[in-house]
């Protein structure tokens, strides 16, 4: 979770960054490239942690069940 957040982070100071260069008529290609991926990469992310959640699932179901076990005995 701190990972997207540092990521909402990032491409709203991204942003900021490239409309005040943009404004000032510098050069603004950088900024305006991270923000530009910086969604991209937060879908990925996203994807992938979808991905490890389905992989996990069988283990969570496993750990609920020993816990269940164990509070009963």
């Amino acid at each position: 979770m701190f990972i997207h957040f540092a990521m909402a982070f990032a491409f709203i100071g991204f942003s900021i960054v490239a409309y005040v260069k943009w404004s000032l008529k510098s050069d603004f290609k950088t900024a305006l490239i991270i923000t530009l991926t910086l969604p991209i990469l937060w879908v990925i992310m996203y994807f992938l942690g979808r991905i490890g959640k389905r992989r996990g699932h069988k283990q969570m179901d496993e750990l609920h069940g020993f816990m269940m076990k164990t509070l009963k005995s």
